[in-house]
């Protein structure tokens, strides 16, 4: 009788644990990070933000004018492996006669000795966009100010552009990337 009880116990046991889903164990991840990317323009100073511009899987053009700022709310979700790392990516791009890694670039009218000679930076956001710490979705809202970067004098400028991606590695190192924003002076 006991012995029947325990092949029973046995047999149910291996039924309920063939419904549930395993697991993922490290390295068999196979898909990446998934995204939602938000990137607002607004006057810098009123909470306003106006109309979105969704860049989770596509690229969207903006212009910015010079009293705008960013706002960027990014949401990823990896339920297998967890988020490890989520950033904004840089490119190589000119800053005066060097490559520097950045995502804004500008050049000014009227001021020597730099008249018309692309410049380049990083973009400084308001904050990090934090430490995911390998949890399964991660939610991350940050702004920035790129005129307050760019270095023309009076605002004027013959070229000011910058890009917007993000990209996020997920617990077993697969890298997915954002749609990316490129935004320009008016």
């Amino acid at each position: 009788m006991k012995h029947n009880v325990l092949s029973k116990l046995a047999i149910v046991l291996l039924f309920v644990n063939a419904g549930c889903p395993k697991p993922v164990q490290n390295g068999s991840d196979t898909t990446p990070t998934g995204f939602i990317v938000t990137v607002w323009r607004s006057t810098i100073g009123t909470p306003n933000r106006g109309d979105g511009i969704d860049i989770s899987t596509a690229n969207a053009n903006m212009k910015l004018a010079v009293g705008q700022d960013l706002r960027i709310e990014i949401q990823v979700i990896d339920q297998q492996s967890g988020v490890k790392n989520l950033r904004f990516v840089t490119r190589e791009i000119i800053d005066g006669n060097q490559l520097v890694q950045g995502n804004l670039s500008w050049a000014c009218q009227g001021r020597p000795p730099l008249t018309g000679v692309m410049q380049g930076a990083t973009m400084v956001f308001s904050g990090p966009l934090g430490n995911p710490n390998l949890a399964a979705g991660f939610r991350a809202s940050v702004k920035a100010d790129p005129y307050a970067q760019a270095t023309c004098q009076a605002n004027n400028y013959n070229v000011f552009e910058g890009r917007i991606q993000v990209e996020a590695t997920n617990g077993d190192g697969l890298t997915s990337r954002s749609g990316i924003l490129f935004f320009e002076k008016p």
